[in-house]
């Protein structure tokens, strides 16, 4: 294909030198890659647009048309290039500038004809190509690659939003269970604290009251029970 096209850019190049031969080199450059790029363009849609269309006569003659306008277009760089070559403005030897002219040199209408079948041959494997591979099964298959990779994004997110949770689950298990140690741990310290003040406390009303057994009806002693 880039060979078929190389070839579509140098005719029209060729063509659109000698019809702007006043013109900087970079404008025909320019309108030849722009005239060869669009008939690849046209005649690929056109594949494309006549395998969609099915048996819809409207999708049919859209294609058509597209197709007569790559025709078309062809067509006219044949005709300047023919136009062209018959009025000596184009050497031999395919008509590129430089190319000085010999007895020898091949028809240049013949070498007109041959581009445009060069042209033909072009669009025909672009639109062949967009044809196959826009068919309808090669359409549904790729909107099933389409929807795999969207089940398989889908999966990945839920495999991740499972982690972050079981993660989550982890921490809160941790920090509950952190949180009933400092609890156990608390109370301890309390039991503890409670046991201290009550000693003291009996110790206190023991040296007041000068009795030890006067406590043992407000604290027990763990002997007594409480």
């Amino acid at each position: 294909m880039v060979v078929l096209l190389a070839g579509d850019y140098a005719n029209a190049l060729t063509v659109w030198q000698l019809a702007l031969p006043t013109a900087a080199s970079w404008v025909a450059a320019v309108v030849a890659a722009g005239m060869a790029l669009g008939g690849l363009i046209i005649a690929h849609h056109a594949g494309r647009t006549w395998t969609a269309a099915g048996t819809d006569p409207g999708g049919r003659r859209v294609a058509g048309l597209l197709l007569g306008l790559w025709v078309m277009l062809g067509a006219a760089l044949l005709a300047l290039r023919a136009v062209f070559d018959a009025g000596g403005g184009a050497t031999a030897g395919g008509g590129f500038a430089g190319v000085s002219s010999t007895e020898t040199s091949p028809h240049p209408l013949a070498i007109a004809i041959a581009f445009f079948a060069l042209w033909l041959v072009t669009g025909a494997v672009a639109a062949a190509t967009a044809a196959r591979d826009h068919t309808p099964a090669a359409d549904a298959l790729a909107s099933l690659d389409t929807t795999d990779d969207a089940a398989a994004q889908c999966l990945a997110d839920a495999t991740a939003a499972s982690t972050r949770a079981a993660h989550t689950l982890l921490a809160q298990r941790q920090a509950k269970a952190r949180l009933d140690a400092e609890r156990v741990q608390t109370l301890a310290e309390v039991a503890a604290r409670c046991e201290q003040l009550k000693a003291w406390s009996r110790i206190e009303l023991t040296r007041v009251l000068g009795d030890p057994a006067a406590t043992n009806e407000i604290y027990p002693r763990p002997d007594q029970g409480e």
